[in-house]
């Protein structure tokens, strides 16, 4: 299932997201089994219209757990309340993937169905011209 995000996902795109402020966030085992293990996604845009950065917890609670909040969110600066746990996020980010992909794919069998309506019809238009040409050599003959 994650095979065909990961084309998507190829090392142009994941440059292109780096340049662009996004983050790759590498999950390790224990933290998902699910989830793919190296993800590139765009950060998240706060409340405010601000990027989020991506950043580590080091509280007792959530030792180590990933998180995209308001920059200024520690500064004292408590204008915009923003906060998404990283793994939520990317679990939003891949459903939003695999919609979009089936999306494309059904896009993609409609174009060929209708590539092949177009074959058959073409062919029904061959096959009235060359009838329409024997009739007329028919007669010709009477």
């Amino acid at each position: 299932m994650f095979d065909t995000l990961r084309l998507k996902l190829s090392i142009h795109r994941r440059e292109a997201l780096r340049s662009a402020g996004g983050v790759i966030i590498t999950m390790t085992s224990s933290q998902s089994s699910s989830l793919d293990n190296d993800f590139v996604m765009e950060s998240p845009t706060c409340w405010c219209g601000l990027k989020t950065p991506l950043k580590t917890s080091y509280t007792k609670k959530n030792p180590g757990m990933r998180f995209f909040a308001y920059p200024k969110y520690n500064t004292g600066d408590a204008r915009c309340k923003f906060f998404v746990w990283a793994d939520i996020f990317q679990l939003l980010v891949e459903n939003i993937l695999l919609k979009e992909n089936k999306a494309w794919k059904t896009w993609d069998d409609v174009l060929r169905r209708e590539y092949a309506v177009r074959k058959r019809e073409e062919k029904v238009r061959e096959i009235a011209k060359n009838l329409k040409k024997e009739k007329r050599k028919l007669l010709c003959l009477y």
